[in-house]
């Protein structure tokens, strides 16, 4: 009698507790969600710009059709100022 009363209670705490760990599942995925977007929104971007002048092919040199002067200015400029946060006005290559 007392095994049958214990797989019962066993059954029954089973069955609770697959029936809860769902939420507490989506509890803990929605609140590192909120974490990381907090991070993601709080925390400094890194500039974008200094890495848009090379992927932006409107503004990517061509690099074929530079002379070697042309080419040197360019290292040097990018050199310089890849990093940098304030705009300087390019010269015109």
């Amino acid at each position: 009698m007392k095994q049958i009363f214990r797989v019962i209670l066993a059954g029954m705490l089973g069955g609770v507790a697959l029936f809860i760990l769902p939420f507490f599942v989506i509890r803990i995925v929605a609140f590192f969600f909120l974490i990381s977007l907090i991070f993601r929104l709080v925390r400094p971007h890194r500039s974008r710009r200094a890495f848009s002048f090379c992927h932006n092919p409107a503004n990517r040199p061509d690099w074929k059709n530079m002379t070697k002067e042309e080419r040197e200015l360019f290292k040097e400029k990018m050199k310089n100022d890849f990093f940098s946060q304030e705009k300087s006005p390019s010269p015109n290559l």
